[in-house]
């Protein structure tokens, strides 16, 4: 009965396999959206710039600037915990 149990309790630790696929999916998500914001604040920056469009002020591309660094750092953050999810649970990475 307990080595069923060991055996299970070993067998379920693929499961933490989908959380760390989920994981780094979310990570190359939040890459791609941080890149549309930075083409984003390119558009607004030429919007402002060259063409003195009344659409965009300084307001909005500072605060453009000031959410730019979110997703990135998110990523990284998420990017750190699969790996470290994946070494914990699942295997060693061989590098």
């Amino acid at each position: 009965m307990e080595k069923r149990f060991e055996s299970l309790l070993w067998s379920s630790r693929l499961l933490q396999l989908f959380g760390v696929v989920c994981s780094v999916i979310t990570t190359a998500t939040l890459i791609l959206l941080g890149c549309v914001e930075v083409f984003h604040l390119l558009q607004g920056m030429f919007s402002y710039l060259i063409t003195h469009s009344s659409n965009v002020s300084r307001d909005n591309l500072i605060l453009m600037v000031i959410g730019i660094p979110d997703p990135f750092l998110l990523s990284s953050i998420l990017f750190i915990f699969s790996f470290g999810l994946y070494e914990l649970r699942i295997a060693q990475l061989r590098l």
